[in-house]
């Protein structure tokens, strides 16, 4: 009796540990859901960075209950700058301020959110970056492309 070869269209494959990643869902609420947070997501995983998709005035809180995970985070990608979507930026920051932070914090947003984002933190806490003790590193997008960040590509 011959033995049955699989397809080839369907080959067994085992899931790389470098490809896998994590999707936690911070928030899935609209601006004032209460109970759900603000829309936001965390992706990490082994050999990949840790990345906040958005980060809306709910976030830092649920983000500081999941164990280490606000040490762990590497950037921030802000989807729109929307309140929902990004007002917590300013208590995250702080706050890694007050845990001693000094690894640079790469943040992506859309064109414009360098400028919106030290506006936001220097009216939310005046003369933040004299004291700030990491950098805050700012990419600005352009609606539609995609780019590649230390292992991961987004689009």
């Amino acid at each position: 009796m011959r033995k049955s070869k699989k397809s080839p269209s369907s080959p067994k494959r085992r899931a790389s540990p470098k490809r896998r990643a994590d999707l936690r869902i911070l928030g899935s609420g609209e601006a004032f859901s209460s109970g759900l947070g603000n829309c936001s997501y965390l992706l990490s995983g082994p050999f990949l960075p840790t990345l906040l998709i958005d980060c809306g005035y709910q976030i830092p809180e649920r983000l500081w209950a999941l164990p280490g995970a606000g040490g762990a985070l590497d950037g921030i990608y802000f989807t729109h700058l929307h309140a929902d979507h990004c007002f917590g930026l300013v208590p995250l920051v702080t706050r890694f301020q007050e845990e001693g932070r000094t690894r640079a914090l790469q943040i992506f947003g859309p064109r414009g959110c360098e400028h919106f984002f030290k506006t936001l933190l220097n009216l939310g806490y005046p003369g933040v970056f004299r004291g700030l003790n990491y950098r805050l590193k700012f990419t600005e997008l352009e609606a539609g492309n995609s780019f590649r960040w230390r292992g991961l590509q987004i689009s």
